[in-house]
């Protein structure tokens, strides 16, 4: 298959007319091209949460145990109205 030069004008003139649907699709299809010529992703900032509830009061295991009871009790109730 022989290739020529497309410019962008001729990629705008044939997107000319189409659905609102056809241009989601070509949208889709542009971005996939876009990550597949990229190759490797773009590595991620890392956020760093150390310390973040430093500030806050230690949570014990009876602290979890009275959650879950008060919960437990809180969803019996509701299933037995």
């Amino acid at each position: 298959m022989a290739t020529r030069s497309i410019s962008i004008e001729d990629v705008l003139q044939a997107l000319e007319g189409l659905s609102p649907e056809g241009l989601a699709a070509v949208r889709q299809f542009a971005e996939f091209l876009r990550f597949q010529t990229q190759g490797q992703p773009q590595p991620r900032r890392v956020v760093r949460l150390g310390g973040l509830w430093k500030d806050l009061p230690a949570i014990t295991e009876a602290d979890i145990a009275a959650k879950r009871r008060r919960f437990a009790n809180s969803a019996r109730s509701s299933v037995t109205r």
